[in-house]
């Protein structure tokens, strides 16, 4: 920022969230609401989300099936929705079977 200029209050704050831990919890619920409409009440049913690491967003899916599901037929759609609702730091989405869900 160049000298007697101000600077927007939600840039001010995004820059500090960014580098603290807690930008990573508020970055995990804001995905996770978004997420929300994204998928439908069924499919939100079996997926929690595991974190978001290095733009990679892990989902942890309670069923092997619907891993290969969400891989094959929903991973790009859930990416593009996730980058339209503001989330351009996500790249990738990844699925793992989690069997402890439930």
């Amino acid at each position: 920022m160049a000298r007697g200029k101000t600077e927007k209050l939600g840039n001010i704050l995004k820059n500090v969230l960014s580098r603290r831990a807690i930008a990573g919890n508020y970055q995990v619920h804001q995905v996770r609401h978004s997420l929300g409409a994204i998928l439908s009440k069924k499919e939100e049913k079996h997926v929690l989300l595991g974190g978001i690491r290095n733009g990679c967003l892990t989902l942890l899916v309670d069923s092997a099936p619907l891993v290969y599901e969400f891989e094959a037929f929903r991973s790009s759609e859930i990416l593009e929705e996730l980058v339209k609702a503001g989330h351009k730091g996500i790249r990738k989405i990844r699925f793992e079977f989690n069997s402890n869900q439930k």
